[in-house]
């Protein structure tokens, strides 16, 4: 089995981030870091915001279908499906061929 390359095992090292910090600092410049990282730091808040937002809906929801009585029957049978053991003799499949039945 190949081993695994570490930026795609999940974790960074001292190594990976020093490299990372030189190309950035190569391609955008030492004046424009700080201004790169202020607009990472505002999107990482953004979307920890946006996944607490959608957690405690999660959760509110969670709280309501709990807070709910349960129903007598289950939605299936007050629709009017049947069970097996309500069927009807007409209802339930003939267990002969089409030809059979109909000569």
């Amino acid at each position: 089995m190949a081993a695994c390359p570490a930026f795609l095992a999940g974790s960074l090292g001292p190594a990976e981030l020093l490299v990372l910090f030189v190309v950035i600092l190569l391609l955008f410049g030492p004046k424009r870091l700080p201004e790169i990282a202020r607009m990472i730091a505002k999107a990482m808040d953004h979307m920890r915001r946006a996944s607490q937002d959608f957690h405690d809906q999660v959760m509110d929801i969670e709280k309501e279908v709990m807070a709910e009585p349960p129903t007598a029957s289950p939605p299936a049978i007050e629709a009017g499906v049947l069970r097996e053991d309500e069927a009807g003799e007409e209802d339930a499949p003939s267990d002969r061929p089409a030809d059979a039945a109909a000569g």
